[in-house]
């Protein structure tokens, strides 16, 4: 006659729940040493780096929708040979990702992933170029740490330390 209650944890909740419970017990297990310390540490290591790659391929997979939706190419770690990234301020970048160019009305565009740094020291960092008469950013709203630089006929614009988000990269591009 009644149906049941639908009252619980949510899916979040739950998940959290789950969570503090596997590792209390792999607290304990690690007390009563049936597992060695040094054995989740490498376990640990290891969740790392598949989280990290997890992330650069679903980043990946948001740049090539973004450039789809936009009509732009998704040209990888090369950028087009008229951008002139030696005299900007990601001149010292060791590696070039996820690159996109495309022209949107008379403006040359330029996007991509770049690293920067050695060791500790490293960073990475979202670039965003145009170039054409009057290139700008239009009324894009900048953020405190998001820099805008003039190198000759190209308008730079990048996150200072960080990966821009694909929606302020939309916002940037579509204020063109």
């Amino acid at each position: 006659m009644f149906g049941e209650s639908q009252v619980g944890l949510g899916g979040i909740a739950r998940m959290r729940q789950r969570w503090l419970v596997g590792l209390l017990v792999l607290g304990g297990l690690v007390a009563m040493r049936y597992i060695p310390p040094l054995y989740l540490l490498v376990v640990a290591v290891a969740c790392l780096i598949v989280w990290d790659a997890l992330r650069q391929r679903a980043r990946t997979r948001d740049i090539r929708r973004l450039a789809q939706r936009m009509g732009f190419a998704y040209v990888g770690s090369a950028l087009p040979g008229n951008f002139p990234l030696q005299r900007t301020s990601s001149r010292a970048a060791r590696s070039i990702s996820r690159a996109v160019a495309g022209d949107k009305g008379n403006h040359e565009l330029v996007l991509f992933d770049c690293k920067l740094g050695l060791g500790k020291g490293t960073f990475r960092r979202s670039v965003v170029a145009v170039r054409g008469q009057d290139a700008a950013f239009g009324t894009a709203r900048f953020g405190p740490d998001i820099v805008a630089e003039q190198v000759g006929e190209w308008a730079v614009v990048y996150g200072d330390r960080r990966l821009l988000l694909i929606e302020e990269i939309e916002a940037l591009v579509s204020a063109v």
